[in-house]
């Protein structure tokens, strides 16, 4: 299925049209539309018109069926933050400021509040809000507060 027909290539190999697809050597948008042909639901579901998507950048940036580092995903780096880090080299710089989110020291990841596949939302938040995403996490911010300030 994602590399094409290959009942028809083995009867006539000479048939450009019968030829294997290669993903990872396609145009971006035809290797998305490849995975998508299967991988349209759920967290895939805003990956069309994505930030991402947007920027050609494809599934098999990202995913390897045949060479994955990870079980999970079956990511090309060994880790989701180093596969994000690979083009997000200014969030890793930000990872080691004195006051940062912990994810250098693995409690959470950025797939825990992004969606790396679009969403609806701005920055590809998985929440309505960034105050909604903070909270579910923050919930002793929310408020009311007695003598809340301005």
């Amino acid at each position: 299925a994602c590399h094409g027909p290959g009942a028809l290539h083995a009867e006539d190999p000479s048939i450009e049209a019968n030829r294997p697809k290669v993903p990872s050597k396609m145009k971006a948008s035809e290797a998305s539309a490849t995975c998508l042909e299967c991988h349209s639901k759920g967290n895939q579901a805003f990956w069309m018109g994505s930030t991402h998507d947007a920027r050609q950048v494809s599934c098999v940036d990202c995913h390897s069926v045949h060479g994955a580092k990870t079980e999970r995903a079956l990511l090309k780096a060994k880790s989701q933050l180093d596969t994000c880090y690979e083009c997000h080299k200014d969030v890793r710089a930000e990872t080691f400021k004195s006051s940062h989110h912990p994810i250098r020291e693995g409690k959470i990841a950025c797939a825990d509040c992004h969606n790396p596949h679009g969403t609806t939302t701005d920055k590809m938040l998985k929440a309505e809000s960034l105050n909604d995403l903070c909270y579910s996490c923050h919930a002793q911010y929310r408020g009311p507060f007695v003598w809340e300030h301005p």
